[in-house]
């Protein structure tokens, strides 16, 4: 599992998550961007459903064994993650606003880096669809760059800092601070970079990005089969899912 279970992509899923003092500023180029990558991720509705089966391993220790991992989506804002270790089970639920994660029966709450402020992991085109949909976020160009040997245009998404009422203005900030990566020739979402945080302690945070290789098309969406997780700038994780297809048999029980 991601240490700390930081499995989440930053963009607010509440269209009023927090309110605005000034207009936001939306480049052009960079928003021309974002509707080229939504046409091309082919991004869902919200409901649209999702069963993935894989593994996952950790990178970050040479005897590590895959894990069985099971995934199922609603959406962009209903998930449960399912991943199987020889002493028990973890599994993590988001719904809606909410989210809870369990590690051999003790859970605990997630952040709202895991909740509020998240895409699915395997449907990153949602990513592009909100930010280019938005109209109260900052969007930046950035500038061209290589990623893997593959040039990008990197995109920066960020809501304008006003009156929070829970989080300081440099913590809102990080909070809400996302940044893109888009194939420059197909368009694909080649990487998300963002900032997590833990439910317990939102005054400090720690940079993760996901980096995904490999696609496959599930009733005309881009669904990542490889994902790399990359946490402090150390590649820690590594998925690879053996099995993509629309989820008949996701429930809402699923997410309770």
């Amino acid at each position: 599992m991601l240490k700390a279970a930081f499995i989440a992509v930053a963009v607010c899923t509440s269209i009023a998550c927090i309110g605005q003092t000034a207009s936001p500023v939306q480049d052009p180029h960079a928003m021309s961007i974002l509707s080229l990558c939504a046409a091309a991720m082919g991004t869902p509705n919200d409901t649209f459903t999702l069963m993935l089966t894989g593994s996952i391993v950790d990178t970050d220790h040479a005897d590590a064994v895959p894990r069985p991992l099971v995934v199922k989506d609603r959406g962009r804002t209903h998930e449960r993650w399912e991943e199987t270790y020889p002493t028990g089970r973890y599994f993590r639920i988001v719904a809606g606003t909410k989210g809870v994660q369990s590690r051999m029966g003790h859970k605990t709450p997630l952040s709202m880096s895991q909740t509020v402020f998240r895409v699915p992991e395997f449907m990153p085109g949602y990513a592009c669809q909100m930010a280019g949909q938005r109209k109260n976020l900052d969007v930046q160009y950035v500038g061209s760059e290589a990623l893997d040997g593959i040039t990008v245009d990197h995109i920066r998404v960020g809501k304008l800092a006003a009156s929070p009422k829970t989080f300081d203005e440099t913590t809102l900030a990080a909070l809400l601070s996302l940044d893109i990566f888009v194939d420059a020739n197909t368009h694909l979402v080649r990487a998300i970079r963002q900032n997590s945080f833990q439910a317990d302690n939102y005054d400090s945070y720690l940079p993760i990005e996901f980096r995904y290789s490999s696609f496959q098309v599930v009733s005309g969406v881009q669904i990542a089969v490889a994902v790399k997780h990359i946490f402090n700038q150390q590649l820690i994780e590594s998925v690879d899912i053996s099995s993509a297809s629309p989820g008949g048999s996701v429930n809402s029980e699923d997410f309770k």
